[in-house]
């Protein structure tokens, strides 16, 4: 099977560039937004399976993002990790529908296992 779409939604630009270095893969198709908003666009557009959000975006946090992607027919399925600075959004990040909340700093290498597990887990292959 070929690449799966996989949607980073983060605002400052340095955080962006190390997720896509680290979630960079040849099962991943990467699309990049600056913003809440701009992630569902591109979800919606692009048919994301799996979107990686940072809790503080603009215009719509990664919170509410969750929420409408996991609540609109055609993404329903998606899988969302977010990603937040502070622990005591765990619950919050759940209840509003993410599969995975990681805490920052968080290691690179164990964050490109969950998403890989996440987009992957039922498959026979890699």
């Amino acid at each position: 099977m070929g690449p799966h779409t996989l949607l980073i939604a983060a605002a400052d630009p340095q955080m962006r560039e190390l997720l896509a270095t680290t979630l960079r893969a040849p099962w991943a198709n990467l699309l990049l937004a600056t913003d809440g908003m701009a992630a569902e666009r591109l979800a919606r557009r692009h048919g994301a399976k799996l979107a990686v959000l940072h809790a503080n975006l603009p215009k719509r946090d990664g919170f509410a993002t969750c929420r409408r992607l996991k609540s609109s027919r055609e993404l329903a399925a998606i899988s969302v990790v977010l990603l937040t600075t502070d622990i005591t959004d765990v619950a919050r990040g759940r209840a509003a529908g993410a599969h995975t909340v990681v805490v920052m700093p968080f290691s690179p290498r164990e964050l490109r296992e969950t998403v890989r597990t996440l987009l992957l887990g039922s498959e026979s292959h890699e």
